[in-house]
């Protein structure tokens, strides 16, 4: 055989096993290009192209989901209405381990991301701006709260609250937020560890933790190495509600009211270690 014809064959070949494989591969990318994605099968999904959506954004029925935004933005209708990405379990189901991976930009809905009664996963790199509640946090119809997460290295900017509600033995590091309301407000929250976050320039507080009464005992959580400063209101407020916290090496400077307000009468069961601070409500907090 001469080289010319085992050269066409070579050539040939290749063809055929391209052919074979191409559909194969487009089968298994998983693409959403379209608000009111609703995703029911676990694996990696990415967004395709920008979004802007008259109502919701993408809904995550499944667990074990990697959602990533590949740069891409979700723009909602408006901070009345809709849920840029809705992770939400059934009742008592717990769905498990769906992350919402940036970089990517989320913005003008009435809810960012929701969280609601699932376990594990959570949200990473992304800029969350300019929705009522940035990353919402809830209870399923069984009370399961959130559990397990991971919020981190997001930033967090222009929203009533940015990352609010109850959770459980989760982690909220690194991430930045600024002219909301409230940067990080835990209600009924436990276990959780509060870790290098930039809560500066809010209009009522940097960190809260247990701050409403009757939204259940939040407990056992670590606030530890943040920076809260240049808050309207409060730098780091415990509420009535709060019980065997632990503060240690926060840095709060130059809120208008106060840089630590500790609620509870001779500081309650919670604890103060080498935080940096200005003014404080009470002489327990150290």
């Amino acid at each position: 055989m001469t080289k010319a014809k085992i050269s066409i064959l070579c050539t040939l070949a290749i063809k055929v096993v391209f052919l074979t494989l191409t559909p194969t591969t487009a089968a298994a990318a998983n693409s959403v290009t379209s608000c009111g994605s609703t995703i029911t099968s676990s694996g990696t999904w990415t967004l395709a192209q920008n979004l802007t959506c008259t109502g919701d954004g993408i809904d995550v029925q499944v667990a074990n989901v990697i959602l990533k935004l590949n740069g891409f933005t979700i723009t909602g209708p408006g901070t009345n209405a809709g849920t840029g990405v809705l992770v939400a379990s059934s009742e008592g189901t717990s769905l498990n381990k769906v992350t919402v991976l940036g970089p990517g930009t989320i913005t003008n809905f009435q809810n960012g991301i929701v969280f609601q009664g699932t376990n594990g996963g959570g949200a990473v790199d992304l800029a969350i701006v300019n929705n009522l509640m940035g990353i919402l946090l809830l209870g399923d119809t069984a009370a399961v709260i959130p559990l397990n997460l991971l919020i981190s290295q997001n930033q967090l900017q222009s929203s009533v609250e940015s990352i609010s509600g109850p959770l459980a033995e989760s982690t909220i590091v690194g991430n930045s937020c600024s002219n909301s309301e409230d940067c990080i407000n835990l209600v009924g929250a436990s276990g959780n560890r509060i870790l290098g976050n930039l809560c500066n320039g809010n209009r009522h507080a940097g960190i809260e933790v247990g701050a409403n009464i009757g939204g259940g005992v939040s407990t056992g959580n670590t606030v530890e190495g943040n920076q809260t400063s240049d808050n309207r209101i409060y730098g780091i407020f415990l509420g009535p509600d709060s019980s065997a916290n632990h503060l240690i090496g926060n840095v709060a400077f130059q809120n208008r009211l106060l840089d630590i307000n500790e609620f509870n009468p001779h500081c309650g069961n919670d604890t103060f270690l080498s935080d940096a601070f200005g003014r404080a409500s009470q002489s327990c907090v150290k």
